[in-house]
């Protein structure tokens, strides 16, 4: 899955605002796209939380209405350098702030992940 997104929020997760795309890639079993605004994002140190409204999710994402996520910067392991993660989830409802999703995900392939806090 390749997700793209930008947010940000007041030091306290009010005014959350940013949006996301998020499109999988492409099997004979599985196909995607959704993208969204962003409903809230928390901010500890180098980890945030994030959840928003998809707009016309299509395959794997039309189970849902809302996209959960977790990121974390430069997450410590027990072996080798530091590492980013990043988990994405589908629900029904409508956004929470906090959002309903825990954990830091597992380390991404590529990319780049920057939580900073708000100043």
């Amino acid at each position: 899955m390749h997700v793209n997104f930008v947010a940000t929020s007041k030091r306290d997760g009010t005014s959350a605002s940013g949006t996301f795309i998020m499109t999988v890639i492409k099997t004979a079993n599985c196909d995607g796209q959704a993208s969204g605004r962003i409903a809230c994002l928390l901010v500890n140190g180098n980890h945030a939380v994030i959840d928003g409204w998809m707009d016309n999710p299509t395959g794997v994402f039309s189970a849902g209405d809302i996209m959960q996520a977790t990121v974390t910067e430069n997450d410590p392991q027990a072996y080798g350098p530091p590492v980013d993660r990043a988990g994405f989830g589908i629900a029904s409802g409508s956004p929470e702030c906090p959002p309903a999703i825990s954990g830091t995900g597992p380390a991404i392939r590529s990319g780049t992940i920057v939580v900073s806090a708000a100043r």
